[in-house]
């Protein structure tokens, strides 16, 4: 887990925790935003986590952009011009 995703699960539990305490406090209506900031940190931790497996599942797509750009071109473009005499 990189340090961003821990960050990141660290805030969703926080605002969570103090949504619970909130909404014991005050209520329910008074902490709703408490719990839609917890859960868009959650959404957003599982995406991330998501995209990283999907990176680790398909290497040679890294490594096909490895090799398109090891590629050279011709100076002259794509296309090398014959030489008239």
């Amino acid at each position: 887990m990189k340090l961003a995703d821990v960050i990141i699960f660290t805030f969703a539990v926080c605002s969570f925790i103090i949504g619970v305490h909130q909404t014991f406090v005050v209520g329910m209506m008074a902490s709703y935003w408490l719990f839609m900031i917890s859960l868009a940190l959650l959404l957003w931790f599982r995406s991330r986590k998501s995209k990283q497996k999907l990176e680790v599942k398909n290497p040679e797509r890294d490594s096909l952009k490895t090799k398109l750009g090891s590629i050279k071109k011709s100076p002259g473009g794509n296309v090398r011009k014959k030489k008239s005499n």
